[in-house]
């Protein structure tokens, strides 16, 4: 899920929200909350690939 909050883009917050969830990661999800798009999905990525026990390897090539 990709979500932008324009209650916490007026307040200049975090507006972007990505929620990843499935059976790679079992139980568990990945959360990230940031203030541009871009680094949302840096973030979110970062935090797939730690968490997903090298399933996710190659996301390398879109980590910067």
């Amino acid at each position: 899920m990709v979500k932008i909050d324009h209650e916490r883009l007026a307040e200049h917050g975090r507006p972007w929200t990505i929620v990843l969830s499935g059976p790679p990661l079992g139980d568990g999800f990945v959360r990230a909350e940031e203030s541009s798009l871009d680094r949302c999905l840096q973030v979110s990525l970062t935090r797939l690939r730690a968490k997903a026990k090298g399933e996710w390897s190659w996301l390398t090539e879109f980590l910067r």
